[in-house]
């Protein structure tokens, strides 16, 4: 077992109130699949969200790969 602190590793320490005690098996994983069909290629209305795609204005052309919309949402 570590005792940690952010990245920091130690060999002692206190135990109190604010002490917040967390285990974690390092064989946890997470794993995603995600079927991605022919639309997933296609692309997605620059209005569909009221915005236009990443970094333009309501209104202007634009347009997304439903892929991208997908990778985005994952990485926020």
């Amino acid at each position: 077992m570590d005792m940690r602190n952010g990245k920091e590793e130690f060999k002692s320490g206190f135990i109190t109130e604010d002490t917040k005690i967390t285990c974690r098996s390092r064989s946890a994983r997470i794993i995603w699949l995600v079927q991605i069909s022919s639309e997933m290629w296609d692309y997605a209305s620059p209005y569909e969200d009221g915005e236009g795609a990443e970094g333009t204005p309501s209104g202007e052309a634009g347009c997304e790969i439903y892929f991208d919309k997908f990778v985005s949402f994952v990485l926020k």
